[in-house]
């Protein structure tokens, strides 16, 4: 009996005359009337029973249900699933489809891939294996209510005034479900990975265990994601620098990827108990490790040194470095800023710019050229209009700062990683990659088309606005269509 039917019965007895004393007394039965009246008793008796009985078993069921419901409205919240279109019962079956893994129901369907934008299976109702993938994949993420923050509680160790603590908590609708300290000073956490269908999460990131900052340790500390509960911290030690990069889940627990010393690359394996079965070193030089990714049968790994000569490398299961392969020429800087495999082949979204006979390190390299020649004709014009503001220069700093960037598609083989073929736009930065659902892929451009000078400013020194423009590739990598979505991003550098 679903809610509203229990309202419709439960306001029917506003309306049933309730009976007063004089009606109770004038119905008495008299004595012919008695002997059938006992007649009938135990079976009327049992008809009052069986009608106590179901209205208690209904109430029961009422609780059960509101419950249920509770509970669903609260797993649709926290993995961020719309109840767009579904009725309380619809709301109910479906979080029952997911948590006991059928992935039966179209509804199921419908709700998971539309968290998962432009996510397509390749058919119009997806099978329960293929769509439990999907959920599978939408709940291996950082993509969460969890959050951290510093705690105020410095302390005085070996003459060395230590920063605080760090503080790890799940937050729903401004309410904080739990919180647990991570009792490590002088460190910071690197991120979380939310895996095993939600039901752990693993944080991880650097600390130093000596006040004199002589050593640099990781560490991951694993906790139960419906408890807040610490099940296990590992900390690393081997080197005297260590550092967390990335953590991904695996089939046996986590894969760690780490940095040893500025110049190894650390692969580690841990199970769900938080002990190590299997590592990998590899000596790869002073190069960070800037985004991790499953491929294939193992993994792809860019690695960088602020953003310089890119490169991206593949890893295998067990750890091992395949032959890489870099991007950048001898006279364009490309900086990568997403990839994607699709129909066999590698596709990577980047920006080139021209390095003008520099070696680009930073956002910064990349306007040098720009801002010399925006400031030379500044000072040319400032000084024959002493007035004049720089803002009246914007429009050729626009122009300048067009000239600079180009977005770029690059399509790769995807086992030698070389470049087969590439799309170019100028005046453009590149954007992500996704699939629609239609199964074709999109790659989003951010074309400059307003810029400011603000040398005040210390986190950049040219703002700006883009608009962004949508390509749809169909699905033997041709190019169909191109939009401007009149979507707006920020551009600073």
């Amino acid at each position: 009996m679903n809610k509203k039917e229990i309202k419709r019965i439960l306001s029917g007895f506003d309306r049933v005359d309730m009976p007063n004393k004089d009606k109770i007394l004038s119905s008495c039965p008299n004595a012919e009337e008695k002997a059938s009246v006992r007649k009938g008793t135990g079976k009327r008796n049992a008809l009052i029973l069986a009608v106590a009985v179901a209205a208690l078993l209904a109430l029961v069921g009422c609780a059960a249900e509101v419950k249920e419901y509770n509970d669903a409205v609260t797993f649709f919240e926290e993995y961020s699933l719309s109840t767009d279109n579904l009725s309380r019962s619809e709301i109910k079956k479906v979080y029952r489809d997911i948590i006991t893994e059928q992935f039966a129901l179209e509804q199921t369907a419908v709700v998971i891939l539309d968290q998962v934008k432009g996510y397509v299976v390749g058919v119009s109702v997806p099978s329960s294996e293929e769509l439990k993938k999907v959920w599978d994949d939408l709940t291996v993420s950082n993509d969460g209510p969890y959050s951290w923050y510093y705690l105020d509680n410095e302390i005085e160790e070996e003459g060395i005034i230590r920063s605080g603590e760090m503080m790890f908590f799940k937050i729903i609708d401004c309410e904080v479900i739990w919180e647990n300290k991570i009792p490590l000073r002088d460190g910071y956490v690197e991120d979380y990975v939310l895996f095993k269908k939600g039901k752990y999460v693993a944080v991880y990131g650097v600390y130093s265990p000596s006040a004199r900052g002589s050593k640099n340790c990781g560490f991951i500390e694993l906790f139960d994601a419906e408890s807040g509960e610490s099940l296990w911290r590992k900390i690393f030690d081997d080197y005297r620098h260590f550092s967390v990069s990335a953590v991904l889940p695996s089939e046996e627990g986590l894969v760690a990827f780490c940095r040893g010393d500025l110049e190894n690359f650390v692969f580690v394996k841990l199970d769900l108990s938080g002990d190590i079965i299997h590592k990998n070193v590899t000596e790869i030089g002073n190069k960070g490790i800037w985004n991790v990714a499953n491929f294939e049968d193992g993994y792809i790994m860019q690695l960088g040194s602020y953003q310089q000569n890119e490169k991206l490398v593949k890893v295998s299961d067990e750890g091992e470095i395949s032959d890489g392969f870099s991007y950048s020429s001898e006279d364009t800087a490309y900086f990568i800023t997403d990839m994607m495999e699709y129909g066999g082949k590698l596709y990577l979204s980047a920006y080139a710019v021209p390095k003008n006979g520099r070696e680009i390190v930073s956002g910064h390299g990349e306007i040098v050229s720009v801002l010399d020649e925006i400031i030379d004709m500044y000072m040319i014009e400032i000084g024959e209009h002493p007035d004049a503001g720089f803002g009246l220069y914007a429009e050729n700093l626009t122009e300048k700062l067009r000239e600079n960037y180009t977005a770029v598609l690059l399509v790769c083989d995807s086992e030698s990683g070389r470049p087969s073929e590439f799309y170019s736009i100028e005046g453009s930065v590149c954007g992500e990659l996704s699939i629609n659902e239609d199964g074709e892929m999109l790659w989003e451009t951010e074309y400059i088309s307003d810029s400011y000078y603000s040398p005040a400013t210390s986190s950049f020194s040219i703002g700006g606005a883009c608009h962004v423009y949508r390509h749809t590739f169909d699905k033997k990598g041709d190019l169909i269509s191109s939009e401007k979505t009149g979507e707006v991003t920020d551009f600073r550098r």
